[in-house]
């Protein structure tokens, strides 16, 4: 899973290489230390499991004094900022630390879980977010419904807009089909209390298949193939290339993808009601 690249990136050679990637890691430890309003932070998704690659983008859910707003969000900028020089994307998971002890915050029971495996494996910086934050209100079955409901909407108005789409639109909705079967049977499964040894990619991939129906099998295993076969062929693309090889690693997404995603997710739907 990750992003998917124009071909306007490519041919500006826009695609991060993996010591860009230490470079933020750095710049974000760096200002999480010198900045007093940032209590802590924990690096999760595909950069807390250490399973990231050129395509993937760093999350870090932050805890952070909300009487310090200013000064934080200064130092996300400056981050972003940083990490926009070398291409590298950033998703800042802010967390008031006043509403965090409320039932008022935004983290869903699935991505609490989710920082919950990635603190035991790899730790924190500063201050553990998880101490201050309580469990929501939100039941597991209503998270995946609403979760589900909301992929639903954005795939149908996206195909109804699809075909007058140019690359900068078409790319993020690229990225959110190759990404939803593993994120919505991630939740699936921890609906179903299927015990994994963490919420992982690999893990999501090995245990879902065991669960799922076969039309939603069929489209989650032939989309997680097109993902691994994007990585690779996007992981040999520079600027020397012509438009066709960029072209040939679009092919899956110009064609099938989006349609592909919007059905799983359809299946998926069907079976929650």
């Amino acid at each position: 899973m990750g992003r998917v690249f124009t071909w306007d990136e490519v041919r500006r050679d826009r695609i991060p290489e993996r010591r860009d990637f230490e470079h933020v890691f750095a710049r974000i430890r760096q200002e999480v230390e010198d900045t007093e309003g940032i209590l802590g932070g924990i690096f999760c998704g595909s950069v807390g499991h250490n399973t990231w690659n050129i395509r993937s983008d760093i999350d870090f859910a932050v805890l952070y004094n909300p009487r310090e707003l200013r000064a934080v969000m200064s130092a996300f900028c400056r981050v972003n900022e940083f990490a926009a020089g070398l291409n590298v994307p950033i998703e800042f998971i802010p967390v008031d630390v006043e509403l965090a002890a409320t039932h008022m915050h935004t983290l869903d029971p699935s991505f609490l879980d989710h920082l919950s495996g990635i603190v035991e494996q790899t730790g924190y910086l500063k201050r553990n977010p998880l101490e201050v934050l309580v469990a929501g209100a939100i039941t597991d079955r209503d998270d995946v419904r609403n979760y589900v409901k909301f992929k639903l909407k954005t795939f149908e108005k996206a195909l109804c807009r699809f075909a007058g789409m140019n690359d900068p639109e078409k790319a993020p909705l690229f990225q959110k089909a190759l990404e939803v079967p593993i994120n919505t049977a991630r939740k699936l499964l921890r609906l179903y209390g299927v015990k994994m040894p963490d919420d992982s990619k690999a893990s999501v991939e090995r245990y879902y298949v065991e669960t799922a129906g076969p039309r939603e099998r069929e489209l989650f295993l032939k989309i997680v193939a097109e993902d691994k076969k994007y990585t690779e062929r996007v992981s040999k693309l520079a600027v020397r290339h012509p438009p066709q090889m960029y072209l040939g690693a679009m092919e899956y997404l110009e064609k099938e993808g989006l349609w592909d995603a919007f059905e799983f997710v359809r299946l998926v739907a069907l079976r929650l009601d």
